[in-house]
Formats: structure tokens, sequence, C-alpha cells
């Protein structure tokens, strides 16, 4: 069910952050792979577009699919996105992050 702009009632509860009704509706079996806007938008794509980084977090660790999630959040200009796009999906620590980074990791001596 979308409104008139192709907007779906997911699409709101991110973009207002509102992580509670977004429990309910990850509660009632909602599809967080399904388009919530007029361009086809998964609910990740929208929090990373909207830089919500606790919304992005919950979405992940409610099983959204990240692919092309980090590519996202660099093209929006959201600096902490992949880092914690990478945390949430892998449990990358910070020492780690930095290291990748920076180009250390894989890295022959």
């Amino acid at each position: 069910m979308a409104d008139d702009n192709g907007r779906t009632p997911i699409y709101y509860a991110i973009v207002d952050s509102k992580i509670e009704i977004l429990k309910l509706f990850v509660e009632d079996g909602i599809d967080l792979e399904q388009s919530c806007d007029a361009n086809d938008a998964t609910s990740l794509q929208v929090a990373i577009e909207y830089k919500l980084g606790p919304i992005v977090t919950f979405l992940i660790n409610k099983g959204a699919k990240t692919e092309n999630a980090v590519r996202m959040a660099v093209a929006v200009g959201w600096d902490e996105g992949p880092k914690l796009i990478c945390n949430a999906t892998f449990g990358v620590f910070e020492s780690t992050w930095k290291d990748m980074r920076f180009g250390i990791i894989g890295q022959q001596d």
C-alpha cells in the first residue's frame, strides 16, 4: 500500500526514525527487500540515503541485504556509513576498519 508518491508506511517509519514502528513491521514479517518508494528503493537503501545510522544498523541486524550498501553510502557522501555498515554486517572492529581503510590488511612484508 503506497501513497500518491509511491511511498509506503515503512518508508515513512524509516525517514521519521520511528524504530518502534519498524520493529512492529519486522515482527509482522514485512519483506525488507520490497520497494518502499517510487524509485524501487529498499528499506536499507532509504535509510542509507538519509544517513540514519541506528536505522541502518537495525535493518541489517534484522536481515536486510547489504549488497552495494557501502558503495551507496559513499555515493551519498556519508562518511560514517561504510564503517557502520561493515560493523553491523561483519562485526568489524575499529582497528580492523582502520587497517582496511589504509590498505594494511593483505599487504605482505
